[in-house]
């Protein structure tokens, strides 16, 4: 039996996407395709999978279930650096068995071309502080904390200066560092911003002497139809900056709000939108916009993608099933879809995700018998959710396939670039 999940996991979770949204996005209207019309009808295709329920390394001699067009299943273990390849036509399908010691992972990839060179997955960055970071500021009259960001993150401080940990994964050569003063409110009073830092373990960093007044970006929504709330949020310089954020309950086809300005070289804004239907289906825009700009608006209707209204999984025929509205969702502006199962032992966790170039029903593939086990019993009780995800820096699966985790997981890198997303039910 299926079952419905509140969350939407492919994208949120399973990819780790963040994906609110942006106003004044820039959106192609071009019919993403899957397939290739300039690929070889028959070559190799080699997936590299990182262990994404263990360390985060290669992921060494699973199995890698090749599927041919015509339904031919080659198992082949993947190698020390988690590679493994098969000579495949047009339309193979291949699917990476992660087996861990309570959890249990499946990502099957459709549509494959031969050529393609298939990453899923990433190595994970080592939290280990190689050293502190010392940023040096000027203290401000009413200020009860400040908060220091740096690629490191945000960290909070009340007095100057802030020590800031280190790892290998966010050292910088020329980074932008601002530091936020707050009330005792928790509202921003003023910032000061730094371009061009070097940052690394024992460097230092004298922050300018003059702060700048936190000022307001006013959002204003247009076309609002069955959405009952609004979660909009704003991040400078990026994604793990500093974030504000405020809901906006809807009450007609309009809506407006503010969220302090504190401008930077850049900044993510981001809207999720709730349906008035059911909290459990959303839909999410962000974009990378310039982070001096002081007013946003957004055109729900010109925007958003179908409504994942409805997804079930039939443990015996192995098919998916979504209803989205609009009912046909098929030939939507998108990059990937993707339909996730999860089912829960008294001794294991498993999810099997299936990403694929279009809106729609989907067919699991049918295990060899010697990884079937690995797949949903009968009397499992399988949880479903179902969504999509479009970016107008890529045209397609295409596009985006050969590194989801890259290409999809990440945030918006030039500015004009708009993330769209929905998920359900």
């Amino acid at each position: 039996m299926s079952q419905r999940t509140s969350v939407f996991e492919t994208f949120a979770t399973v990819l780790a996407v963040s994906v609110a949204a942006a106003c004044s996005p820039v959106v192609d209207n071009l019919h993403h395709d899957g397939g290739s019309s300039d690929a070889p009808s028959i070559g190799p295709i080699k997936v590299t999978a990182y262990d994404l329920v263990g360390l985060g390394g290669p992921l060494a001699n699973a199995p890698i279930v090749f599927i041919d067009a015509d339904g031919t299943t080659t198992t082949i273990a993947t190698d020390v650096n988690g590679a493994a390849s098969a000579t495949l036509h047009q339309g193979a399908s291949a699917t990476i068995v992660n087996v861990g010691t309570s959890m249990t992972r499946m990502d099957t990839l459709t549509e494959l071309s031969p050529g393609d060179n298939i990453v899923f997955g990433a190595p994970i960055p080592s939290s280990t502080s190689t050293g502190m970071f010392t940023v040096t500021f000027t203290v401000v009259t009413g200020a009860t904390s400040y908060r220091v960001v740096t690629p490191c993150g945000v960290n909070t401080a009340t007095t100057s200066p802030a020590a800031i940990s280190v790892t290998a994964g966010c050292t910088a050569t020329a980074a932008e560092v601002l530091v936020i003063a707050i009330n005792s409110s928790g509202a921003p009073i003023s910032f000061v911003d730094k371009t061009g830092v070097a940052v690394a373990a024992g460097g230092t960093l004298t922050m300018p002497t003059t702060y700048t007044a936190a000022g307001s970006v006013a959002l204003s929504y247009s076309n609002l139809t069955g959405i009952s709330s609004i979660s909009a949020s704003r991040a400078v310089p990026g994604l793990s900056g500093f974030n504000s954020s405020l809901t906006i309950t809807t009450a007609g086809s309009t809506a407006s709000g503010t969220l302090p300005l504190i401008t930077a070289t850049t900044a993510i804004e981001s809207s999720r939108f709730t349906s008035a239907t059911a909290p459990t289906q959303t839909q999410g825009v962000a974009a990378l916009v310039d982070g001096t700009t002081a007013s946003e608006s957004l055109d729900a209707a010109a925007t958003l993608l179908p409504w994942v209204i409805d997804a079930s999984y039939d443990i015996a025929g192995r098919v998916g099933t979504v209803t989205t509205l609009p009912a046909d969702a098929s030939s939507a502006t998108i990059d990937v879809f993707a339909f996730a199962i999860t089912w829960t032992t008294t001794s294991r966790s498993s999810t099997w995700n299936l990403f694929s170039p279009r809106i729609g029903s989907v067919t699991y593939p049918t295990l060899p018998a010697a990884l079937a086990s690995n797949g949903p019993s009968a009397t499992d009780i399988v949880k479903v959710t179902a969504g999509a995800f479009d970016s107008s820096a890529f045209t397609g699966w295409n596009a985006v396939h050969d590194d989801l985790f890259t290409k999809v997981g990440g945030a918006p890198a030039t500015i004009g670039t708009t993330i769209r997303q929905t998920s359900g039910p």
